[in-house]
């Protein structure tokens, strides 16, 4: 994907005020009726019972009333009397026995499932009114970031306008403010902030306007590069004809960045993972390489003038053609490294490792020779001209 299209997919980044729609509506108006229904069905669920317990246990099959009382009236004398207490014992048996009942029972439990009832109607009027108020809070809250939103991108907008002006000044204060939109709040548009960031690295600016844009860089790169995915490293480690001087790049994981033309002297390297990363005529002048991981690079033609790269790890890199006066590879691993027609008057190569190393045709003094000769380990199994191999001998041979 081209920086074009990351930004125009960063604009287009959905925010949280797109979790308000027709089916967040939807959910909360479930929400609000479900009490209600919960009411009902513990309502439906009381008449049930009441239906199947008169089925199980009818009232009315007791005997009737008037023909009890014409039955009691054929009754005399101390029948009569035998025949009430008959009754009263019947009567207490049946009382003991409805209380037993379910019918009894249902009657025992009217007041509890009334209170049932009650505290349903209780429920789901507080439900209702609960989830009326997060209703509300969520649209409020989708406004608010509507609104977050909207001012986001009318500030954003100023901000580019500015950096684009001809005033210093103004082109000063963007570069600035650019820093508000690398908060953890905005971090979906991290990927269109980083973009016009290294837009403008890449186009003539003020000195002093170039300055605070490497320091945002700086930044942005340190902010968006963690969390990046693989596919998406091309585009933000296009640095080629950037304006970097003095940058601080230290640690960081720049492996196969674009380097091309660019701009770094001065710059701080120490420990980054460099390796694989290509580039012509790349501006290196006095920058601090130790320590860091150049395996594999290409960086052709490079100036690196007073360049240090201490303990540094150089295997197979190509440097052909490479500035390197007074440079320091002291304790490097330069194994397999290809510096053939590199200019390396004053290079240092104490404890250099330049097992299979390749010098052909490369300009070396008295200073980088003696260095190599009586410091630099493997140097018999490197390759030179043979007038230095010769010279390199002598100067072995002459040491104490």
């Amino acid at each position: 994907m081209g920086n074009r299209d990351r930004a125009r997919g960063a604009e287009a980044a959905p925010t949280a005020s797109d979790a308000s729609g027709p089916g967040a509506g939807l959910v909360h108006r479930l929400k609000a009726e479900w009490g209600i229904s919960l009411a009902i069905v513990v309502f439906l669920a009381m008449i049930l019972v009441v239906i199947i317990l008169l089925v199980v246990h009818p009232p009315w099959e007791n005997e009737p009333l008037p023909a009890v009382q014409a039955r009691l009236q054929t009754i005399q004398g101390p029948e009569l009397e035998a025949e009430k207490l008959r009754q009263e014992i019947l009567k207490l048996d049946l009382e003991n026995r409805n209380e037993g009942s379910f019918w009894g029972l249902f009657l025992s439990y009217i007041p509890f499932l009334t209170a049932i009832v009650a505290g349903a109607g209780v429920f789901a009027t507080i439900w209702k009114q609960i989830t009326e108020r997060a209703r509300q809070q969520q649209l409020d809250r989708s406004q608010r970031e509507a609104e977050s939103q909207r001012r986001f991108d009318t500030n954003f907008t100023n901000v580019v306008q500015n950096l684009g002006s001809a005033s210093p000044a103004l082109q000063a204060t963007a570069a600035i403010s650019l820093t508000t939109f690398l908060k953890p709040e905005y971090h979906t548009f991290h990927d269109q902030v980083f973009l016009v960031i290294l837009a403008n690295l890449k186009t003539p600016h003020d000195a002093a306007v170039n300055d605070l844009l490497v320091r945002v860089f700086e930044q942005a790169i340190r902010t968006r590069l963690p969390s990046a995915a693989p596919e998406d490293r091309r585009y933000l480690l296009d640095l080629s004809r950037t304006r970097l001087d003095r940058v601080d790049f230290s640690q960081l994981d720049l492996s196969e960045a674009d380097l091309g033309y660019a701009s770094m002297r001065y710059a701080n390297l120490t420990g980054a993972n460099l390796r694989r990363v290509r580039g012509i005529e790349v501006e290196l002048e006095k920058a601090r390489l130790s320590r860091s991981d150049l395996s594999e690079g290409r960086l052709r033609k490079a100036r690196c003038r007073g360049a240090q790269f201490q303990e540094a790890n150089l295997m197979s890199a190509r440097l052909e053609e490479a500035e390197l006066q007074g440079a320091q590879f002291q304790k490097a691993r330069l194994q397999s490294a290809h510096l053939n027609a590199a200019h390396l008057g004053g290079a240092r190569f104490e404890g250099a490792n330049v097992n299979d190393a390749f010098f052909v045709g490369a300009f070396m003094d008295e200073v980088t020779l003696k260095s190599i000769a009586t410091g630099a380990r493997n140097w018999q199994n490197a390759h030179f001209d043979p007038d230095i191999e010769a010279r390199l001998g002598e100067i072995s041979r002459a040491s104490p």
